[in-house]
């Protein structure tokens, strides 16, 4: 155990280093306890503050550009890269849309401090065109927060940080195994809970062409346009009929709904997270023909069908420097 406490402390800068990096572009391995860690060792005068301070910012910044110009040249395949090796598939993207809207830009500040959003927030940023100075000032902001906060937690209370090592390192390798274990048990447990929602989501859809077809022979069905105002404003095209709705909107008007009415819905969501659970939400209201559209708008647009411009919408910078 002392072998691996002194290779631990001989390569401290290197690993914050890495495990930041790992962290902040999007893979399940907690960079904080090594935060707290090397804030703890800096008190004891084993390695420097700002030099840890500055791996880590540095590990920060580099994730934030490399998943910035990732969203900004991909798009959503970008989203979907980063939904398949998420733990959190589809909800994530959701829940940092729902935090630029709240909070606009001063999300990505917020977004340091929750688990799994930050890569998601550069990742959005740059498939919304987020003005490139605007996302590198509010990230780094936050990121020198996020940094600086776990140090300083670590260095103040360093003592009893070693206290409670010098405790673990008495059980050697057995806490190794355990720490290991525990580890291993917190994947296990998310990998359980995202194959759950990718089964709930994997109801029947709609594709394009069928939805196509009965547009064409004048079949009476409603289409739910569920996009966020980012999502239209990066891409400002609707299906021609398209109501644009909010997911909150369509609880509230379940009644109005009939039935035996066919419904089509589309988001900008990976694996059509919102639309899929807006038609479970259907479903289970009585009204069972409601299907999400395969692929959203962007599917409907690749294979050339008529679309509508939005007219009047907003940049995503207006939207978010409201």
């Amino acid at each position: 155990m002392d072998l691996i406490l002194e290779f631990l402390i001989r390569y401290e800068g290197i690993i914050l280093f890495a495990v930041v990096l790992t962290e902040q572009i999007g893979i399940p391995i907690p960079a904080v306890p090594f935060l707290l860690a090397a804030g703890s060792l800096a008190h004891s005068g084993e390695s420097g503050f700002m030099l840890s301070l500055g791996l880590a910012f540095l590990a920060c910044t580099i994730d934030d550009l490399t998943m910035y110009h990732f969203g900004r040249l991909r798009g959503s395949m970008a989203l979907g890269t980063l939904c398949r090796i998420s733990l959190d598939p589809g909800t994530c993207i959701r829940r940092m849309e729902d935090l630029f809207m709240r909070y606009g830009i001063r999300s990505l500040f917020i977004a340091k401090f929750i688990t799994g959003l930050g890569p998601v927030a550069a990742t959005l940023s740059g498939h919304f065109g987020i003005n490139i100075l605007r996302f590198l000032s509010y990230g780094a902001i936050g990121s020198l927060a996020w940094v600086l906060t776990y140090l300083i937690i670590g260095y103040i209370f360093s003592d009893q940080l070693e206290d409670i090592a010098e405790y673990l390192a008495r059980f050697g390798i057995w806490f190794l195994i355990f720490l290991a274990t525990v580890m291993a048990g917190y994947i296990f447990y998310r990998y359980i809970r995202r194959q759950r929602i990718l089964r709930e989501l994997n109801i029947p859809k709609i594709s394009t062409d069928d939805l196509k077809m009965m547009l064409d022979s004048n079949e009476d069905v409603m289409i739910f346009d569920l996009r966020s105002p980012l999502d239209i404003a990066a891409s400002p095209y609707a299906i021609p009929g398209a109501i644009q709705i909010s997911m909150e909107e369509l609880k509230h008007r379940l009644q109005d709904i009939p039935m035996d009415k066919k419904v089509a819905l589309y988001c900008a969501c990976p694996n059509e997270a919102t639309s899929a659970t807006a038609a479970l939400l259907l479903q289970k209201n009585g009204i069972t023909k409601a299907r999400p559209l395969a692929g959203g708008v962007e599917a409907w647009r690749r294979d050339n069908l008529p679309v509508e411009e939005l007219m009047n919408t907003e940049t995503p910078d207006a939207i978010l420097g409201r």
